[in-house]
């Protein structure tokens, strides 16, 4: 029996009695056909391709605050990582990641960092500049060029939503009616600070002039990026309850009540921010499309990525027309998900060896599930698969991810074997999380079908070259330490 469904917008076709083979035992699968579109109407033009780039942030310093709903920092901050602590982590994940084009955006780049002085971000962070530099936008500066010998576009994080009291600009949005208020005219308190309404920012030239003041500052065109933090228009307002202890409510409606905008106005107010900065050759990434602002994706054709990816994305969009972050859900691991590095060197900055696990679980897999079309998913119980043409599937068994193609196994478990195709010639990439003696590999028609491999330990430090290695009838011996990475080159 089939019948077709609309699954947020995406027609499907699920096929009740479909049986397979999943941990030994026979079950249904509902059959899930894709449907994409074919183009979306651009309204930008991207000039990165996500799909195939490691998107993510470094967080450099946290601004403190003592009030609960942070109107004001306090002046101290936690840093977590310099600028120069930040060049050298870019160098490591080069090394890491062999090269695949990277972009990475500051966090807590501007005043006393994350969350400081809002609306404004047109100062640099003392506390991680370099000693020999005299303002610490030279060295945000000196972290944007360096990145490109590393792959890698450094931009910044920025939020045009927040608003503190001892901004710099935050007298000037008072008076101008761009903080958002209540119907009564009173200032709406969010839990981080206050509001600005978009529409009115834009409708009185003030997001203008700050975007035109961030781009004199730093060379954000060369990198072609941005990261808006927060572009949403849910106000998480805070308030104390009847025993005085501070609480958040969500107000989904018009940002500010108190004035004419409707809601309708604060996105298109959204979008011709976008379509600004494309103007001055930036794309802008966001933290999410919908998050409590509903499943719509207002920015569809204006942004090209995503930090927390949707899981219906996958159902809907192509890479090439949006794709995301961090995902970790069961479809996560069937269709794609990018590493975050955020939260591993913000853990530690010598957190090497958990950073190539990420890599090679997620970014890496990725980067080559993304170059074939996705033809249908399989659902059953533990369950989640896809299938991509040219004979590729992806099957998530429990907890356990399985990758073959054409009768080739390119993920097994906690084995990894995939091709790296953003690197010259033909390479693929080894990792074993716990290790193994003696594993056969079969390999692909798209390598020769015997010969020698050069064998490279992949490591922070850069490659360690560890010889030779015959094969023959497309199978390939190979023994991996627990947690070691090899880059497999093939002589041409």
């Amino acid at each position: 029996m089939k019948k077709t469904i609309l699954m947020s917008g995406l027609a499907a076709t699920i096929a009740l009695s479909v049986t397979a083979k999943s941990n030994e035992e026979t079950q249904k699968l509902d059959t899930i056909y894709l449907h994409y579109p074919e183009t979306i109407d651009w309204h930008v033009t991207p000039r990165h391709d996500y799909g195939h780039t490691l998107t993510s942030k470094l967080f450099l310093c946290q601004s403190h605050f003592d009030d609960h709903f942070k109107h004001r920092d306090n002046g101290k901050s936690t840093v977590y990582m310099n600028c120069e602590q930040a060049v050298e982590a870019l160098r490591a994940m080069d090394n890491i990641t062999l090269g695949m084009p990277k972009i990475m955006y500051l966090v807590g780049w501007q005043y006393n960092g994350h969350d400081s002085k809002y609306p404004a971000f047109f100062e640099g962070n003392k506390a991680i500049m370099r000693a020999c530099d005299s303002d610490p936008l030279e060295s945000i500066r000196w972290v944007m060029r360096e990145g490109k010998k590393y792959h890698t576009d450094v931009s910044v994080h920025i939020n045009m939503f927040d608003a503190f009291e001892d901004s710099p600009l935050f007298q000037k949005y008072l008076e101008n009616d761009v903080l958002a208020r209540n119907k009564v005219g009173q200032l709406i308190n969010g839990e981080w600070g206050f509001k600005v309404s978009y529409a009115q920012e834009w409708d009185k030239g003030f997001a203008q002039e700050r975007l035109d003041s961030l781009c004199k500052i730093l060379p954000l065109a060369e990198s072609g990026t941005l990261h808006i933090d927060a572009y949403h228009l849910t106000i998480p307002e805070g308030y104390l309850d009847e025993n005085g202890e501070p609480k958040v409510r969500f107000i989904n409606d018009v940002v500010s009540p108190y004035l004419k905008w409707t809601r309708a106005d604060e996105k298109a107010a959204q979008c011709n921010i976008i379509t600004y900065l494309d103007q001055k050759g930036i794309d802008m990434t966001n933290e999410g499309p919908d998050g409590i602002d509903g499943p719509d994706d207002p920015f569809l054709g204006y942004h090209t990525m995503v930090f927390h990816y949707p899981t219906h994305y996958y159902f809907k969009y192509l890479p090439s027309q949006v794709w995301g972050g961090d995902n970790y859900s069961e479809w996560g691991r069937v269709f794609g998900n990018c590493t975050n590095v955020e939260p591993i060197f913000k853990e530690n900055l010598h957190n090497y060896e958990r950073l190539k696990a990420e890599f090679c679980n997620r970014s890496l897999i990725c980067d080559y599930l993304s170059y074939f079309n996705r033809l249908y998913a399989l659902e059953g119980e533990n369950y989640h698969a896809v299938q991509y043409e040219k004979k590729l599937k992806a099957e998530l068994k429990g907890n356990d991810l399985f990758i073959t193609q054409n009768g080739c196994t390119l993920v097994e478990g906690n084995d990894i074997l995939i091709p790296a195709r953003w690197m010259e010639g033909k390479n693929l990439v080894a990792y074993s999380q716990d290790g193994y003696e003696e594993k056969t590999w079969r390999l692909t028609k798209d390598f020769p079908s015997s010969g020698k491999v050069t064998l490279y330990e992949v490591t922070a430090e850069g490659n360690k070259p560890m010889g030779k290695v015959s094969y023959s009838g497309r199978k390939l011996k190979l023994s991996l330490k627990p947690g070691q990475m090899l880059q497999v080159a093939f002589t041409r």
